[in-house]
């Protein structure tokens, strides 16, 4: 939970520096989808809950891997929207998404109730 809402916080983004509506709305839309999620886990953390927290930060962290193999593109300028740098952004999208998947195997291996 914390991983989700440390990641929602690095991609929430800070100015839109000429970038379109619509891609400083996806990056806007993402971090707080990630926020209100990390929220969501502390109050309820079910199963459906738990695997949308396994995917949502997966769609930053495969962007940040796409901005890197192609610098050009708008999914690289979208990610210099980000309060932290993308290479860290990335970084704890990535670890938000493995550690709500862990989460998702114990409680799958080690039914609550």
């Amino acid at each position: 939970m914390t991983a989700l809402a440390a990641c929602g916080v690095a991609h929430f983004p800070l100015h839109r520096h000429g970038m379109s509506v619509r891609a400083f709305a996806v990056v806007l839309a993402l971090s707080a989808l990630s926020l209100a999620l990390a929220l969501l886990l502390t109050v309820r953390p079910s199963g459906p809950v738990l695997l949308l927290a396994a995917l949502l930060p997966a769609a930053p962290a495969a962007a940040g891997l796409y901005g890197n193999v192609h610098p050009s593109g708008s999914v690289s300028r979208a990610l210099e929207l980000t309060l932290a740098p993308a290479w860290a952004a990335s970084a704890l999208a990535a670890a938000a998404s493995l550690t709500a998947l862990t989460a998702l195997w114990a409680r799958t291996v080690r039914p609550a109730g």
